[in-house]
């Protein structure tokens, strides 16, 4: 019970190798506990090989952890981006932004030189009908993450005064409560 409770915080908690070392470590517990069992010692070889082989292969599969494109005063960014569109015309900004200080932050707004306007917003219901509203500030609480995606939290560029080119990137100014101003190249990828 106590491995299968370890795994289970192991996955809502842990991503990339920190996961497939948790997973790992317990598989090798188990194993090693259940070494001296009679139950073990009764299988044959070729069965008791199963379980390290299909733990290999579940390491096999967990690639590195992702690598912060920022990483600045206790906030880190992981995987920005934003739609390619032409002068004039608005896209959103997306990305991950992960909080590794003690305390939590806020991210209070953001700017773009390329964008007449920008506003940190949020998509939410109202009754049947789906809006969309600029936000004060969004929360990033300590150790934790907040993904800005479409259909929830985001960054909108509007009115951009030049044409954004897939391949290319847009420069956007986070804005934190505590961690100040943290600068952020975003690919522009094709819409």
């Amino acid at each position: 019970m106590f491995m299968q409770n370890t795994i289970i915080w192991a996955i809502q908690n842990l991503s990339g190798e920190y996961l497939c070392w948790a997973i790992w470590y317990n598989v090798s517990i188990f194993i090693k506990y259940y070494q001296n069992l009679q139950i073990v010692k009764e299988l044959s070889m070729k069965k008791f090989l199963v379980v390290p082989i299909m733990v290999l292969i579940l390491i096999s599969a967990c690639g590195p952890a992702p690598v912060p494109v920022v990483s600045q005063n206790g906030i880190e960014v992981y995987t920005p981006t934003a739609r390619a569109v032409n002068s004039g015309e608005t896209t959103a900004a997306y990305m991950l932004v992960k909080n590794t200080g003690s305390e939590s932050d806020i991210l209070l707004t953001a700017t773009c030189e390329t964008a007449s306007m920008v506003e940190v917003m949020n998509t939410h219901m109202e009754g049947d009908m789906m809006s969309m509203g600029e936000v004060e500030g969004i929360e990033i609480p300590a150790g934790a993450s907040v993904e800005l995606r479409s259909g929830s939290y985001h960054i909108m560029l509007m009115d951009l005064k030049e044409n954004l080119a897939a391949g290319g990137t847009v420069s956007v100014t986070l804005v934190f409560e505590k961690a100040g101003a943290i600068v952020v190249e975003v690919p522009v990828t094709a819409p």
